[in-house]
């Protein structure tokens, strides 16, 4: 009896230990799980902090992306204000010299169109002067030109007059009429022949002095320089209007 009893004691003891045993490897067990569940935690976390900041970066990364885009975007856009305003810089100064460029054309067309037609007009004039004029018309007999009479050396200095009225504008012999005072070669000390080209006033007296003229021992045709004072030569041969001095 004692031996059944001693097995049921040893039976309890070990069914004791076993009991323990099972008690530590389920404690075991569970911390084991517990541990795996704090570092599954941990890990969690940790994947949750580096979506968190893989997003903080990337956020970062695209609002520096999206403030470069900006930048150039406002680059471009100065950049194109600025080349507009050259260009319409460049357009008005464009506009400015082709219009002066116009204008100088149309100057130029002009002068051109005045000296043609001033040329026409001399040259018209001229046809008329010796169309007009038997002295200057070259069926005229041949003049001993020292030994003119008045009718001649007047005739001469008519004709110079009429040239210079009509080619050259001396409007003002048309206002009024002009006379001739002639000083025969007898009557200067030089024996020289002077005519005096002076208008008429409304009194008739010979009144304005126009020009002064002289024949020479040569029997040319002079005109005083009343710059200074002296007596030019303006025509050879007797009948031809000659040049103007001043």
């Amino acid at each position: 009896m004692n031996d059944d009893k001693n097995k049921d004691i040893q039976n309890t003891d070990e069914f004791v230990k076993i009991s323990e045993e099972d008690l530590h490897r389920r404690v075991r067990h569970l911390e084991i799980k517990d541990e795996i569940k704090r570092k599954e935690e941990e890990n969690k976390n940790k994947e949750i902090y580096s979506d968190e900041n893989f997003k903080n970066k990337a956020g970062d990364e695209r609002s520096k992306t999206i403030a470069i885009i900006a930048i150039i975007i406002l680059v471009t856009v100065l950049i194109i204000v600025a080349m507009i305003l050259v260009n319409s810089s460049l357009n008005k100064e464009n506009d400015i010299i082709a219009v002066k460029e116009t204008e100088a054309t149309k100057a130029t067309e002009e002068l051109k169109e005045i000296t043609t037609e001033k040329i026409e007009t001399t040259e018209k004039a001229k046809e008329e002067t010796k169309s007009t004029n038997p002295i200057i018309n070259k069926t005229k007999p041949k003049v001993n030109q020292k030994a003119m009479t008045i009718d001649q050396v007047n005739e001469w200095v008519n004709t110079v007059l009429r040239y210079r009225e009509n080619v050259y504008g001396w409007e003002f012999l048309k206002e009024e009429p002009y006379g001739t005072i002639m000083t025969p070669a007898k009557q200067s000390p030089d024996r020289l022949v002077y005519i005096e080209v002076r208008q008429d006033s409304s009194d008739g007296m010979h009144d304005n002095h126009v020009t002064t003229f002289r024949v020479n021992a040569n029997g040319h045709l002079e005109e005083m320089d009343w710059v200074t004072g002296e007596y030019v030569v303006i025509s050879t041969e007797y009948g031809e209007p000659g040049v103007v001095l001043n």
